[in-house]
């Protein structure tokens, strides 16, 4: 591979062209392999059952998003690249960002989405800094815990239900126990044996 320059010269009266070559077989060969790079990486993100959302910190707006984001947010991804992450994605109070404005790490912590309509989705998140084309960016990945919360309250639902059968259960036998304990007095009262054995 080699590039090629002419230009028109005059060299001792003679009009002429000069050209020249430069080989770059090597920076061909060094474009292809980012661009191969650039594929797989393309084909992970967008592949991956995670959502991606990459923010510019300087200006703090979205830059980039994989399908499963642009989905759980709830647009396509030419609405989404541009906005501030603000109000927008994250429900934080503007320079409150933990990682941007508070100096705290977000590794796997729970937190929402804000969803295109405007609801909060469940998700377990972490932010990472990370160098894309020379300037630092914030990349973070996030799940869906909608499914879990959703088994987690219907779960809970039915223990307090177990505890309050539990607890009828208890009452009924504490209540089965006093009536045996009076009907035994009646019958000493009215000079008979007891009827009922009870045992504590």
């Amino acid at each position: 591979d080699m590039l090629v320059s002419f230009i028109p010269i005059e060299f001792e009266g003679t009009k002429g062209i000069l050209g020249w070559f430069v080989d770059i077989t090597d920076r061909k060969v060094m474009e292809e392999q980012l661009r191969e790079s650039e594929e797989r990486v393309k084909t992970v993100l967008d592949t991956i059952k995670t959502g991606i959302i990459i923010i510019n910190p300087k200006t703090r707006t979205v830059v980039d998003v994989n399908p499963i984001a642009a989905e759980k947010i709830g647009l396509p991804k030419n609405k989404i690249i541009g906005n501030t992450c603000h109000k927008f994605i994250c429900p934080r109070d503007y320079m409150q960002c933990p990682i941007l404005d508070l100096d705290k790490q977000v590794d796997n912590t729970e937190g929402v989405l804000i969803t295109a309509d405007g609801s909060k989705l469940p998700i377990l998140k972490t932010v990472v800094p990370v160098m894309l084309s020379g300037e630092k960016h914030l990349l973070e990945s996030f799940v869906d815990l909608s499914a879990r919360k959703e088994a987690e309250r219907k779960l809970n639902e039915k223990v307090e239900e177990l505890e309050r059968f539990n607890q009828l259960t208890i009452n009924r036998e504490e209540r089965m126990i006093e009536l045996k304990e009076e009907i035994n007095q009646l019958c000493i009262k009215m000079g008979d044996p007891p009827i009922y054995k009870i045992v504590n």
